[in-house]
C-alpha cells in the first residue's frame, strides 16, 4: 500500500489488486481498506466490515453469549437486546437485522440493509422470508398460517448471499381469508365484533337479487375514540349505488351492523368481506366462513375454549338443523287409559326414524294397575316392531327394557327408560309397554332422541 501526494491531510491510497483474506484491526479512530475480490470494503477498530460507498449497513452489537451465527435474523427484545425472530407472532417478527459476522461469543456485526455474504444453500433472484417454523431462520416459501406474519427479509443475490431489503409485514389472512354472511331483507344484520380491535377496516362487497340486482363494493374503515367510549366508522361504494335505505354502522359495543331496506322483489343478499386491523399477532380474532375451510389444520391456541365446559350454546330459540349435535326427533301418544288387551305381550305405543349418528334416547309413559293387586309393567325401547315374548328377550334385538312393580287401588305412576344408541344407518326405534295383569292401563307416553354425535 502506498499514498500519493505532498499533502500530508489529504491522501490517494493506492490498494494493489488482491483479495486480502485476514486484515489486522486498525488502531481507534482509524480505518483499513480491505479488497475483497475486487470490492473494496472499510474495516474499522472494532472489526466491523463494510462496502466502500455504503454498500452495507452495518452495526457492531455487543451483547453477552448471544449464541448467535451469520444468516440469523432477530429482532429487538429489550434495551439493547436482541433475539431469534419468529414469523408466527406480530411481536418476533419485527426484525432488525440479519447477523452478518461472528467477531466473538460477545459480539457481532448486524446488517440492517444491503449485500451479506457467506450464507448457503440459496436460490438466486428467490426472495426469502422470514420462518414461521424456526427461530432465526429465512425461507423461500411465504407463510400462509392465518394470523402469521409474511415479513420478505431480502432477495438472494447467489447461493451464498444476500440482498437484505427492509420491508412491512403483513399479517396472513388479514385482507385474503373471507367471511360469507347471508343478509335479511327490511333488517338490521350483525356483521363483526371488532371489539377486540383499536382500529381496522371491513372491505368486500354485498350481492342482491332482487328484481333490480345489485353487486357494489364496500369500504369501511373503523376506530375506537380516545376514550374508548365509542366508536367511529366511515363507509364508502363502487360499483351498483346501492339501496336507498342501506347503511353500515357500527355500535358503542364494537359491533359492525349492515342495515338493509326493503328492496322490491328480494329473493336474496349476501355480504362476502374480509376484516384487517393493524398489529395482530397470535390472538388474531378473524371471523371465517367454516364452510370455506376445505384443507390444513388450526392451531389448538387459535381454537375456542373448550376448558371448564365453555361450550358456547345457541340461543336463538329455532330448531337445530337435522344432522347436526342437539337435533330432536319425538313422538308422543295420549290412550286415554287403554287397557293391556295381552298379559305379557308388548305393545307398540309409538315409534321414531333416526338417520345414522349416535343419539340418546329417553322414553315416558304413565301407567295404572286399576287393582289392589302387584302388577309388574315393562317398558322398552326396540329396533324391532314384532311383539312375542322372545324379540325382546335380552340380546335379542333389545336395545334397553326396565321392569316396575306397581299395586293400589287406583295409583298411576310415571315410569321412563334412557338409552344411547350410535348406528351408521338409519333406523326406526319403536317404543312398547307390556303388563303381567290384564288390568293394567296405559296413559300419556312420549318417546325423545337428541342427537349427541
Amino acid at each position: 500500500m502506498s499514498y500519493i501526494g505532498k499533502n500530508p491531510k489529504v491522501k490517494t491510497v493506492v490498494l494493489d489488486d488482491v483479495n486480502v483474506a485476514v486484515q489486522t484491526n486498525p488502531v481507534a479512530g482509524s480505518h483499513k481498506l480491505v479488497n475483497r475480490n475486487g470490492v473494496f470494503n472499510v474495516l474499522d477498530s472494532t472489526g466491523v466490515e463494510s462496502a466502500l460507498g455504503g454498500g452495507a449497513t452495518t452495526v457492531k452489537v455487543s451483547q453477552v453469549a448471544h449464541g448467535f451465527t451469520v444468516g440469523k435474523v432477530f429482532y429487538a427484545s429489550g434495551s439493547n437486546t436482541y433475539s431469534l425472530a419468529k414469523a408466527d407472532a406480530a411481536n418476533t417478527a419485527e426484525v432488525v437485522g440479519i447477523v452478518s459476522k461472528v467477531i466473538t461469543v460477545d459480539s457481532f456485526e448486524m446488517t440492517t440493509a444491503g449485500l451479506v455474504t457467506g450464507l448457503s444453500g440459496l436460490t438466486a433472484n428467490e426472495v426469502y422470508y422470514l420462518s414461521a417454523s424456526t427461530a432465526g431462520a429465512i425461507t423461500a416459501t411465504e407463510p400462509t398460517t392465518i394470523g402469521y406474519i409474511s415479513k420478505p427479509i431480502g432477495i438472494a443475490a447467489s447461493s451464498t448471499s444476500l440482498v437484505v431489503t427492509p420491508s412491512r409485514g403483513s399479517v396472513v389472512g388479514g385482507v385474503n381469508a373471507r367471511t360469507a354472511l347471508t343478509l335479511a331483507n327490511n333488517a338490521t344484520n350483525d356483521i363483526q365484533s371488532v371489539a377486540a380491535y383499536d382500529a381496522g377496516e371491513l372491505t368486500g362487497w354485498v350481492s342482491i337479487a332482487a328484481t333490480t340486482p345489485l353487486k357494489f363494493y364496500v369500504s369501511a374503515p373503523f376506530a375506537k375514540n380516545g376514550a374508548a367510549t365509542d366508536w367511529n366508522i366511515a363507509t364508502s361504494y363502487m360499483g351498483d349505488t346501492p339501496p336507498v335505505g342501506f347503511s353500515i354502522s357500527i355500535t358503542s359495543a364494537g359491533l359492525i351492523q349492515l342495515a338493509m331496506p326493503s328492496i322490491t322483489g328480494f329473493a336474496s343478499a349476501s355480504i362476502n368481506y374480509a376484516l384487517n386491523a393493524p398489529a395482530v399477532g397470535a390472538t388474531f380474532p378473524l371471523s371465517i366462513d367454516a364452510a370455506a375451510i376445505t384443507t390444513g389444520t388450526v392451531a389448538a391456541a387459535r381454537l375456542p375454549d373448550i376448558s371448564a365446559r365453555k361450550i358456547l350454546g345457541d340461543t336463538s330459540g329455532t330448531a337445530v338443523p337435522a344432522g347436526y349435535v342437539g337435533e330432536t326427533v319425538t313422538a308422543s301418544f295420549d290412550t286415554g287409559g287403554t287397557a293391556v288387551g295381552t298379559a305379557n305381550v308388548f305393545i307398540n305405543m309409538t315409534s321414531i326414524s333416526l338417520t345414522a349418528g349416535t343419539w340418546l334416547i329417553t322414553s315416558q309413559v304413565v301407567i295404572n294397575s286399576n287393582s289392589n293387586a302387584t302388577q309388574a309393567f315393562s317398558v322398552a325401547v326396540s329396533e324391532n316392531s314384532a311383539n312375542t315374548t322372545t324379540d325382546h328377550t335380552a340380546g335379542v334385538n333389545q336395545l334397553a327394557v326396565d321392569t316396575y312393580g306397581i299395586s293400589g287401588s287406583n295409583p298411576k305412576l310415571p315410569v321412563a327408560l334412557q338409552y344411547l344408541k350410535s348406528s351408521n344407518s338409519s333406523k326406526t326405534i319403536y317404543f312398547k309397554v307390556k303388563c303381567d295383569n290384564l288390568n293394567g292401563r296405559y296413559y300419556s307416553g312420549q318417546i325423545l332422541a337428541i342427537r349427541i354425535a
